[in-house]
């Protein structure tokens, strides 16, 4: 990928490859919660089944769809805020640090945190409060590069005290020559389940 502007060098991304999407997955409704919360206030448990067809190392990156209703209306995309937030709910992710929440909104999960080809974990879905009303809900999985994983992962950093913010060092990491930032391909599905 490359990028021109005006003034500004040229910015070119190593090159990428499109991962394969080589699995079977499904995908079943467990429960929903009411939480007390103004801005998301159900959260939506699915149990998920995946089996992974493909002999290389993956990198599975779970994220809200931006509309998941059905039959399909003509809508304006969410916005940040009110969009639904797809998480892993595992504690073996935590135990293992397997695993990265990805701007708050999605969390991608390397294959080698599951001992089988196939395995089962729970998900779930926090829903704002303009689609609790939902029939259908979905989330996108997508197969994505381990550079992808790893920005992510030094993205997700602990929470500092703000005296701190002037002192501490941070790497991120880019694949992005003459500029900022990471490029990473994705081969998607869209998952839906209904009410």
């Amino acid at each position: 990928l490359v990028a021109n502007a005006l003034g500004f060098p040229e910015a070119h991304s190593e090159l990428i490859a499109i991962p394969n999407l080589q699995i079977d997955i499904s995908a079943t409704l467990a429960t929903i919660e009411t939480i007390d919360n103004t801005f998301h206030p159900q959260d939506v448990y699915l149990d998920i089944k995946l089996t992974d067809n493909h002999a290389a190392t993956d990198f599975y990156y779970f994220y809200p769809s931006n509309r998941y209703r059905l039959p399909f209306a003509k809508r304006e995309p969410f916005s940040f805020n009110a969009r639904p937030a797809v998480y892993i709910d595992t504690e073996e992710s935590l135990d293992q640090q397997c695993g990265t929440l990805f701007f708050d909104a999605g969390f991608i999960q390397p294959d080698f945190c599951f001992p089988n080809e196939s395995f089962t974990f729970p998900l779930y879905i926090s829903v704002p409060a303009a689609e609790v009303d939902w029939d259908s809900i979905g989330f996108t999985i997508a197969t994505t590069s381990e550079f992808l994983y790893e920005s992510a992962r030094s993205l997700d950093q602990p929470e500092i005290l703000p005296e701190e913010l002037l002192f501490r060092t941070q790497l991120y990491l880019s694949n992005v020559e003459g500029g900022y930032g990471v490029v990473a391909p994705r081969h998607e599905r869209v998952v839906w389940v209904k009410r």
